[in-house]
């Protein structure tokens, strides 16, 4: 498992990554529990969260945060 931290001129991106047996994300359903959790988190702090899985590459789960520019150059 790789998990990497980049804070960027105006966001702030998580990704966690593997090189498991991977997942067909187009067959689970939207409530699954464990994608719902990971959907509602990542809304709640006003992120983007995208989700890739491929045969043979394993699974990347990627959350994206981008500052209000209210916010920018402040330490949150």
């Amino acid at each position: 498992m790789v998990v990497i931290l980049r804070l960027q001129e105006d966001a702030l991106r998580l990704s966690v990554m593997d090189n498991g047996a991977s997942f067909d994300a187009s067959a689970v359903p939207p409530n699954h529990l464990g994608l719902r959790i990971m959907r509602e988190r990542a809304e709640a702090v006003g992120a983007r969260w995208n989700i890739y899985s491929q045969s043979g590459e394993g699974t990347q789960v990627t959350v994206t945060w981008t500052q209000p520019p209210e916010t920018q150059g402040l330490y949150i």
